[in-house]
C-alpha cells in the first residue's frame, strides 16, 4: 500500500502540496484551476500526481458525492526538513 515516508517531493508534487497547504481540503479540479493560472497542465496529470502523493503518504482523500477531496497528511515543516537534509 502507501509508503509512510514520502521522501522528497518532485517539482509538481511540491506545487500541488502548496495549494493543499494554503487552501485546506481541495479537489483535483480546484488544484488544476489554481495551478493553471501559472501554467497549462492536464487534469489527468493533476489527478495522477495527487494519487501518487496519496500513495507516498503525503495526502489522503475522502469521497463527497462521488468527488475525491484531498487533505494534507504531510505537514509543510516536515516537507521542508526533508528538502534541507
Amino acid at each position: 500500500m502507501g509508503r509512510k515516508n514520502p521522501g522528497k517531493l518532485g517539482h509538481l508534487e511540491w506545487r500541488i502540496m502548496e495549494v493543499v497547504w494554503a487552501n485546506g481540503p481541495v479537489t483535483s479540479r480546484q488544484v488544476l484551476e489554481n495551478l493553471n493560472d501559472k501554467s497549462q497542465l492536464a487534469y489527468t496529470t493533476i489527478m495522477t500526481t495527487m494519487r501518487n502523493l496519496e500513495k507516498k503518504g503525503a495526502l489522503r482523500h475522502t469521497s463527497e458525492q462521488r468527488t475525491y477531496v484531498y487533505t494534507a497528511v504531510l505537514k509543510k515543516p516536515d516537507a521542508v526538513r526533508r528538502v534541507l537534509k
